[in-house]
């Protein structure tokens, strides 16, 4: 439904939740198993219109790309419950507070950049 023709766009992060959900408490091998799952059913139906060429092309599409989902499924469980590097905990994915400002901070500095203005110190 996030995709056309429907296209209502904040479903597909309704969507993400349940994956999520699953590979949230998970060891790394069920996650990815999770998120394998989760590809072959999500990619299975989006490239539904590849079935005209044949099984040929639409299997190994959808195999392939499953399995970036269950490289997702197998690292997020890791980097999920990992302690930041800074004083605390900034988080459940673990990002210490200097990446956590380096990620608001890089827009600024690629507008910066381009404008090469007097305020952004160019």
């Amino acid at each position: 439904m996030a995709n056309p023709p429907p296209d209502f766009g904040p479903l597909a992060f309704v969507a993400l939740v349940p994956v999520l959900w699953f590979i949230r408490g998970s060891r790394p091998r069920r996650g990815a198993w999770c998120g394998f799952a989760f590809g072959l059913t999500y990619y299975g139906i989006l490239m539904y219109w590849l079935l005209p060429f044949g099984v040929i092309a639409w299997f190994p599409l959808v195999l392939s790309q499953a399995g970036y989902a269950a490289l997702f499924g197998g690292l997020a469980p890791l980097l999920w419950g990992r302690p930041s590097i800074g004083p605390g905990r900034a988080g459940r994915w673990g990002a210490s507070p200097g990446a956590a400002s380096d990620i608001r901070s890089t827009p600024i500095r690629s507008w910066c950049l381009s404008r090469r203005s007097p305020a952004c110190g160019a």
